[in-house]
């Protein structure tokens, strides 16, 4: 799992990337709690970044494997939402709280 929560970290192409947010999103699914928490990390670090911002099928795997996790909500049509920081994991929410500033606004609120 940590290859390729690496290989996520050090992608730098747009079709790269969602292929591996795929597949962390897949192996999100039989993680235990500590190594969601650690997926999810990855995933917020790159979510702010233009090659996940300026790429739909991108922004749809990172945001979908977020979704899988519990950090996010869908709400249809490329648009997600990340969960109320009181339902997150103390470290999760202490994570997303850190780096607030440089998530996009669009993804917060109602």
């Amino acid at each position: 799992m940590s290859d390729s929560i690496n290989a996520f970290r050090a992608a730098r192409e747009p079709r790269e990337l969602e292929e591996l947010a795929d597949r962390l999103r897949l192996i999100a699914r039989s993680a235990d709690d500590n190594e969601r928490i650690d997926i999810a990390k990855a995933l917020l670090e790159r979510l702010p970044g233009d090659y996940v911002q300026d790429d739909d099928d991108v922004l749809d795997a990172v945001c979908g494997a977020l979704t899988e996790i519990g950090v996010m909500d869908c709400l249809g049509n490329l648009r997600f939402r990340f969960r109320p920081i009181q339902e997150l994991s103390d470290q999760l929410a202490s994570h997303i709280q850190e780096i607030q500033y440089l998530l996009p606004r669009r993804h917060f609120g109602k």
